[in-house]
């Protein structure tokens, strides 16, 4: 039977990674991090807070759990997992706006010298700081959105129209007419900004800088910094406009699902919830590298996880397709060999190229180790039980129990000795617990081991071998499709549909295939334009909920 795949056009295949990938939403709120003067803080998914740059406005408190965060121009201010407020700056007994009434609040905005919330339960704004323009003064109205400027706030009423209050030397407190999803005040500026219930943006007050000139088109969220401003298209990439001094107008390519102008830097949250800053980064304004905030919304988007052979974890959007990195290489941490999400907890396990057996954080800064028993692990997945198989080359397939819901490297069991000349890349669980499923690659002679010999050449196909976890019994399946590939597997994992997704070895760009085990047939094959290449392990997470 020979095989024909046709090449897909990009649009094609994305909606195929939609039908295929189980495409959902994952939104990031600017409500969980903010840009301050010089400085930047998110929220994590541990919903503690984390701050960097100049003194940060004073440090957070410890021990305390947030659902957002505002920064100031000299002061923050956070709503507590309990919907209370507290704020910090690094004088408290100077700063009023640093002293928050009580009460529970849905959204807060700290502003120059002022901070302003909405209360949870009536939707009434107060604000408290300083007040030498009105701006800490609300007219007596229902809002469902606040914005505090330098020295004036605007808020969304509940009709969507917008009333702005305090100093309008330059017209910032003068909005037009109409209704809006979003309003900004410049919190070091002074102009205005706001997103039409139409999806374009009209900017009011101060255009010395061009800065209140937004270009055409439509966007879904707009950020006024001191005197430039950004915008997020509704085709998720960013375009600014105004003063451009120190770069903080120029930014990256890419899609983002959040944007936050500050003075002289920049930053957005990419859908994958990573951060990404541009433009002035003394005292280090711009935050920690390769920083992941929470989700704040219902999820939209489920990402893909690969590992290809340089050691980075990689994400890949399913809409988008757009491949993005989390946290950053290190040299001296011994590279992941295979990896596999818990089904239970969707935490992210991995196993290295000496056989030790890592928890891994969602920015892949920290590999927690918990021990070692196997070397040479090429394969590991999940059980829906919650249990960690793993395929060694010189074991077999093995299966690690639990201490509650980590696996233990030292409860280890061989369910199937072998010690052979089978080179299993990678194994995976269908999602019923039924069937196990590991990938090998053929060759038409053997590759001589410790050498740089390349075996693209040498290639002829591959077997797809499935052990029944009922008759304990190993068969061969779809031998016609799997002996027709052209390119090595490498990565093997299982869609929530109960398809396979095949990751390949390929020199240029990554490459994956999804095929339908029950009727033996190759749905797609889906090119990833990449720097990266040469994939070692991928995993798709249980919960999109989570980066």
């Amino acid at each position: 039977m020979n095989i024909f795949i046709p090449k897909l056009s990009m649009r094609i295949i994305l909606v195929l990674m939609l039908s295929y990938l189980l495409t959902v939403t994952q939104v990031v709120s600017a409500g969980v991090w903010d840009v301050g003067a010089q400085y930047t803080c998110g929220i994590q998914n541990d919903n503690i807070l984390v701050c960097s740059g100049s003194g940060a406005a004073g440090r957070p408190p410890s021990n305390t759990f947030f659902s957002q965060v505002s920064a100031g121009y000299l002061h923050n201010c956070g709503i507590k997992t309990d919907n209370t407020v507290t704020c910090w700056t690094r004088d408290i007994k100077k700063a009023p706006e640093a002293t928050p009434p009580g009460g529970t609040f849905s959204q807060i905005s700290a502003g120059g010298y002022h901070t302003c919330g909405i209360r949870f339960d009536d939707n009434t704004v107060i604000c408290w700081g300083n007040n030498n323009y009105g701006q800490a003064t609300p007219p007596n109205d229902l809002f469902s959105h606040i914005s505090a400027g330098r020295w004036h706030t605007c808020g969304i009423r509940t009709d969507n129209t917008v009333v702005c209050w305090g100093l309008n030397r330059y017209g910032q407190a003068t909005p037009p007419e109409g209704t809006f999803l979003q309003v900004d005040a410049a919190m070091a500026g002074w102009h205005t900004c706001g997103v039409r219930t139409d999806n374009t943006i009209v900017c009011w007050g101060d255009n010395s800088d061009g800065q209140a000139t937004p270009p055409s088109g439509t966007f879904h969220q707009v950020s006024a910094g001191k005197w430039y401003s950004c915008g997020i298209r509704t085709d998720k990439t960013v375009t600014c406009w105004g003063n451009n001094t120190d770069g903080q107008a120029t930014p990256p390519s890419g899609s983002f699902s959040s944007i936050r102008a500050a003075m002289f830097h920049t930053c957005g949250v990419k859908p994958n919830n990573t951060m990404a800053c541009w433009g002035y980064n003394g005292h280090g304004s711009m935050g920690p590298a390769g920083m992941v905030v929470k989700s704040s919304g219902p999820p939209t988007v489920c990402f893909l996880y690969a590992v290809p052979d340089n050691g980075l974890l990689l994400t890949i959007d399913s809409d988008t397709f757009e491949v993005s990195t989390l946290g950053k290489h290190r040299p001296k941490t011994p590279g992941i060999q295979t990896m596999d999400f818990h089904p239970l907890t969707n935490q992210l396990y991995a196993v290295s190229s000496k056989g030790i057996l890592y928890h891994v954080n969602s920015t892949f800064t920290d590999l927690g180790n918990l021990g070692k028993n196997f070397r040479d692990v090429d394969g590991l997945s999940f059980h829906p039980d919650g249990t960690l198989w793993g395929w060694a080359s010189k074991n077999g397939l093995f299966q690690i129990n639990n201490n509650k819901d980590e696996p233990n490297p030292q409860k280890v069991k061989v369910i199937l000795s072998y010690s052979g000349e089978v080179e299993i890349e990678d194994i995976t669980w269908d999602n019923g617990g039924a069937i196990i499923y590991g990938v090998e690659n053929l060759y038409e002679k053997p590759i001589p081991e410790n050498t740089d010999e390349s075996s693209s050449d040498n290639f002829k196909g591959a077997r797809l071998y499935a052990y029944d976890n009922g008759s304990k019994s190993v068969s061969v399946v779809c031998n016609e499709l799997m002996g027709s590939l052209k390119t090595e597997v490498s990565a093997l994992d299982t869609l929530p549909d109960n398809r396979l997704l095949f990751g390949f070895r390929k020199k240029a760009g990554l490459s994956f295939s999804v095929i339908n085990v029950e009727r033996c047939e190759m749905m797609t094959e889906i090119e990833a334009p990449s720097d990266y290449n040469e994939i070692k392990s991928i995993a798709w997470p249980h919960n999109c909920d989570l980066p």
